[in-house]
């Protein structure tokens, strides 16, 4: 036994290292082509570790190698042991399906469809090949060498979006990838231009039920344009704003902005600032990409990055679960990945002074566009589904709403003019469970704001 531990393991050890990365290797430069070299970064730095001490501990005596190789053999296993329990207490469980999952347990619902988004994709791609799962301009933030930065999705294509409710939201993109009936680019006002993220999206309601597709049937003339992305922070909703609005005769910007989700309140605009294109808008006013005209363009890199996307999570769901946990996936995602990843992005300073500047950036192009610019605040779920966040400040609440006045900006707040005003705002959401707005919560948002706006006009006659 001493032989092995002093002999063999050293060996093994040093095998396992160069076998690690070039696994690292083979999933961040072939599989990602290195777009994601911020995630797997960690893993180079662990691998190189791993090896200078394999080699380092052939120099010891052979008592200190027995010793070094039952410490590191007992700290493996005491990692597993963690793996193990995560595994059987549920908490090392992908997101993936959660939703789906709780739905069944406690609802017992026959028709809530279990199918993740690649399940769904691969049954619907049998009868439809050209339908196509949503691509999140998020997913290029860090892609370095971009011709162009894209703000919008795959157009004139059925799309899959994502399910909340029980079935999945599925839309046809309009000429510019966007969640909008397409004949709405070609009337010849745009009452309502909405920027934002996943809520003027449409997450996870058809297109008829969104904030967007609300006002649509509200209003008796002109158009109503959503232009919004899951994860859209202040910089790309600049960006979009800069790109697309001078294509319309707009008349109202509806600017929507959601308390973040994360930890880091600042971390999509940390993202966005250091992407190498999204700097332009902020730095040059009179920066564009020209956009609308390179859709050509922006379909063909979307549909190359779809077919990564699909692939990768084509393997994850084929993926053994015996091989998962070998690969310790729940206590990485719970170590290594939580506590490297909070702190990955490079951080600006004065996040919310940047937040201020672009919103100032936003309304100065839309008044010059001859348009009016409101500020729409929506909060975040956090708020009634813990009484403990639900205070003055939450997320900075309070200090971006005085940004905003002080820009003399009009200012819709969610908050206090819908959920403050309702006994269960829970019941706005999908079986009263923390996401996105059910299609109650997004008629009675559009309706909220079609209010207010009547009220700030009838203001300003007076």
């Amino acid at each position: 036994m001493n032989k092995i531990l002093s002999k063999y393991i050293p060996i093994l050890f040093v095998f396992l290292s160069v076998l690690f990365l070039l696994y690292v290797f083979y999933k961040a430069e072939y599989l990602h082509h290195g777009s994601k070299a911020y995630y797997y970064k960690i893993y180079y730095i662990i691998g190189i570790i791993s090896l200078f001490f394999s080699f380092i501990n052939f120099c010891l005596n052979k008592e200190l190698k027995r010793k070094t190789s039952i410490i590191i053999l007992s700290t493996i296993f005491s990692f597993y042991l963690i793996e193990c329990f995560l595994l059987i207490s549920g908490l090392g469980k992908k997101e993936i399906k959660t939703r789906a999952d709780m739905q069944i347990r406690f609802k017992k619902d026959p028709n809530f469809d279990t199918r993740s988004r690649i399940e769904i994709y691969e049954d619907m791609k049998i009868k439809n090949r050209d339908i196509v799962l949503a691509v999140y301009p998020k997913l290029f933030l860090r892609e370095s060498n971009q011709q162009f930065f894209q703000l919008s999705g795959i157009s004139n294509k059925k799309t899959i979006l994502c399910n909340e409710g029980g079935q999945y939201a599925i839309y046809q993109s309009d000429r510019y990838g966007f969640n909008n009936p397409d004949k709405e680019w070609d009337k010849k006002q745009v009452t309502f231009f909405l920027v934002g993220g996943s809520f003027v999206g449409g997450h996870c309601v058809n297109q008829k039920d969104t904030i967007g597709g609300n006002i649509r049937k509200k209003i008796k003339e002109g158009a109503v344009l959503s232009l919004g992305y899951g994860n859209n922070g202040p910089l790309i909703k600049h960006a979009t704003l800069r790109e697309y609005m001078p294509i319309t005769n707009t008349k109202k910007v509806l600017w929507f902005y959601t308390e973040a989700e994360d930890k880091n309140s600042y971390n999509k605009i940390n993202k966005e600032i250091n992407n190498l294109i999204l700097q332009n808008y902020l730095n040059n006013k009179e920066f564009s990409q020209n956009l609308p005209l390179k859709q050509n363009d922006i379909d063909a890199k979307l549909k190359k990055a779809l077919q990564k996307e699909t692939l990768i999570e084509q393997q994850f769901h084929k993926t053994n679960p015996l091989l998962r946990f070998i690969k310790l996936t729940s206590f990485r995602r719970y170590t290594a990945e939580r506590v490297f990843f909070a702190s990955a992005v490079p951080s600006v300073d004065g996040g919310l002074e940047k937040i201020a500047e672009i919103i100032s950036l936003s309304k100065s192009f839309t008044q010059k566009q001859g348009a009016k610019f409101y500020f729409i605040y929506l909060p975040n779920y956090k708020r009634y589904f813990d009484a403990n966040n639900n205070t003055n400040d939450f997320k900075n609440s309070e200090k971006i709403i005085n940004i905003v006045k002080n820009l003399d900006i009009p200012i819709i707040d969610i908050y206090k003019e819908l959920f403050l005003t309702l006994e269960d705002p829970t019941a706005l959401h999908s079986f009263r469970m923390p996401g996105h707005y059910n299609e109650l919560g997004y008629r009675l948002v559009a309706e909220t704001i079609l209010k207010k706006i009547d009220e700030y006009d009838k203001l300003k006659k007076e």
